[in-house]
């Protein structure tokens, strides 16, 4: 079985650990960590803990790009890589406060495709996508691709037969959620905006993504922070809560729960086991400082103290 990640704005992602952050002060890291970034990168990560293979393919752009490739190398990370016409690829920062269990995050906007860059970026996507089970599109656009043109390559993928998430927001997400996909994974505020209403509870959301699943979508996973995650089929809705822990880096706990519930199904398991397992890694990846990076005794551990809820929705 494999994962084949897409990330179409990629990042060298750049984590900083200053005790005692403020804003507006200068203040001394005293650990920082540079590594190839972007949601499908992470997922690949926390996939390949688990035991999953998985690739993740990307355009990459100038000096920027060249250090993303190396990170992603000396990672030992299977990747795959097209090269943009001109523009360097983007860096995000996240400033970690070991006594806070929120993090900052400032993220570039990265350069702009060109309609070659991005005919590139699809062929190597329909070439990849045709060696793995599931093909999963993660982050966000980059300048230069609209959503009709993602959602272009949605449909000719489909038309291949392949099995699609998306775990995406704006553009992106709105072209996902009008097509039958094999699973949509969002958190909590970009369903809201997605679907233009409030969603502040897990049975609010799940009545939500109730209208999703009638378009085709055969799962829908919509992410709560600490509160877990609901998933939400036509045979059921369920609540998996994980134990209350201190958070070390909560960035990149979504992409590694999306890893956890794509290993779960793709090894045989029957609802609702994969989405414990990725609400499990997604606490496991809060408990460390880089993006993805879980450790699979501490999965085991989190898995079984995980509760879980059938939610009834009227």
């Amino acid at each position: 079985m494999r994962l084949l990640t897409v990330t179409p704005n990629v990042a060298l992602d750049r984590t900083l650990t200053v005790p005692g952050w403020r804003k507006g002060s200068i203040m001394r890291t005293d650990q920082t960590l540079a590594r190839a970034g972007g949601k499908g990168l992470n997922v690949v990560r926390a996939a390949n803990a688990l035991g999953l293979a998985a690739t993740a393919v990307g355009a990459l752009g100038g000096p920027t790009g060249r250090h993303i490739a190396a990170e992603a190398e000396q990672e030992g990370l299977d990747t795959s890589w097209t090269w943009l016409d001109q523009g360097d690829s983007r860096t995000c920062l996240i400033v970690v406060d070991p006594d806070e269990p929120s993090a900052t995050v400032i993220n570039e906007v990265g350069p702009t495709l060109t309609a070659n860059d991005w005919t590139r970026l699809a062929a190597l996507v329909r070439q990849a996508a045709g060696q793995a089970d599931v093909t999963a599109f993660c982050g966000s656009l980059p300048p230069g691709v609209s959503g009709g043109i993602f959602g272009a390559l949605l449909d000719d993928l489909m038309a291949d037969g392949r099995a699609l998430i998306v775990d995406s927001s704006g553009e992106a997400l709105t072209e996902a959620l009008s097509r039958p996909l094999w699973l949509v994974k969002v958190n909590r505020k970009e369903l809201s905006a997605a679907l233009g209403e409030p969603l502040p509870s897990p049975s609010e959301a799940a009545d939500a993504a109730r209208t999703i699943l009638a378009r085709g979508t055969r799962t829908v996973i919509v992410t709560f922070g600490a509160q877990g995650a609901i998933c939400v089929r036509r045979e059921g809705i369920w609540w998996a809560q994980p134990p209350a822990i201190r958070s070390v880096n909560p960035i990149g706990s979504g992409d590694s729960l999306l890893a956890g519930v794509v290993a779960g199904r793709l090894r045989g398991e029957t609802w609702p086991e994969p989405l414990i397992l990725g609400v499990a890694c997604g606490v496991a990846d809060a408990l460390t400082i880089g993006q993805g990076s879980i450790r699979p005794e501490e999965v085991t551990r989190l898995r079984e103290q995980t509760t879980i809820q059938r939610l009834t929705v009227d």
